[in-house]
């Protein structure tokens, strides 16, 4: 239990990767959520417009709003010819009353809000997919686990979707998505039951329940990683870059895979 509660642990880890970053990755990654200089110049200007509205209800939002344009124009100092917008900025300056913006300012944040929209409505297609997947594929698994076994099987699961994860970053097409899903769809289909199926082997029967529950400790250890260090790393470390969280996720299956090797099988 104790070697398969770290695979676990990693497992779930790039799930709540996932689970938490794939609207943010997809959408500012492969949909046009993008500005240029006139843009954030435009923006900046109306945010210090602002500044002496203090009585407003949305003022203790405007420093973080600022704070985003403050980025912005760093990448654009720093030679990016534009840069991705949020739906932070979007939604703060499209609010009625909020602020005067020229027509092409409006219809570039409509067109942002509504690229935004799209992605992630086409996100939760891709999930309805990888679910759907997962759900025709675990009848396979027992079959391609009699071939190999339990942990090469669970192995290559991961390892597939990890690729599925990574491969989000080289496509542009949305269509091209629901391959990725296919491969996490194969690696959700091996969570669900092969660390159970192995670790049942190694339980005592009268203890079954106790240990089980034990073990699903690693489902929520790894949740409350995700919610306390994702922000920061995203934030701090990838530039606010949600895709290369799904990166991370992918690593961390395929390290999971890798640790998979090193666990005892008992009766597999």
């Amino acid at each position: 239990m104790k070697q398969l509660a770290i695979v676990q642990f990693f497992s779930w880890f790039a799930l709540f990767a996932m689970w938490i970053y794939t609207t943010s990755a997809v959408t500012t990654h492969i949909y046009d959520m993008k500005m240029g200089a006139p843009e954030v110049s435009e923006l900046s200007v109306a945010a210090g417009a602002l500044v002496d509205q203090t009585d407003a209800d949305w003022y203790n939002r405007l420093p973080r709003i600022q704070e985003d344009l403050q980025v912005f124009q760093q990448q654009l100092d720093a030679g990016q010819s534009n840069v991705t917008a949020n739906m932070r900025i979007v939604n703060f300056f499209l609010e009625e009353g909020r602020v005067e913006l020229t027509e092409g300012m409006r219809s570039t944040l409509q067109r942002i809000e509504k690229e935004y929209n799209e992605g992630a409505d086409w996100v939760g297609v891709s999930f309805g997919i990888y679910n759907g997947f997962a759900a025709l594929v675990a009848f396979l698994l027992p079959v391609i686990a009699g071939y190999t076994n339990r942990k090469t099987t669970h192995a290559i699961s991961l390892v597939v979707g990890a690729a599925g994860l990574i491969s989000i970053y080289f496509i542009s097409s949305p269509l091209m998505m629901l391959v990725s899903m296919v491969g996490v769809g194969l690696a959700w289909a091996s969570i669900l039951s092969m660390p159970y199926a192995i670790l049942a082997g190694s339980l005592p029967a009268n203890k079954m329940g106790v240990y089980m529950g034990i073990f699903n400790f690693f489902i929520v250890l790894p949740q409350i990683l995700a919610a306390s260090i994702l922000g920061f790393i995203v934030g701090s470390l990838f530039g606010g870059q949600a895709i290369y969280a799904l990166i991370l996720g992918g690593l961390s299956w395929i390290l999971a895979a890798g640790l998979v090797i090193f666990v005892d099988d008992v009766d597999g």
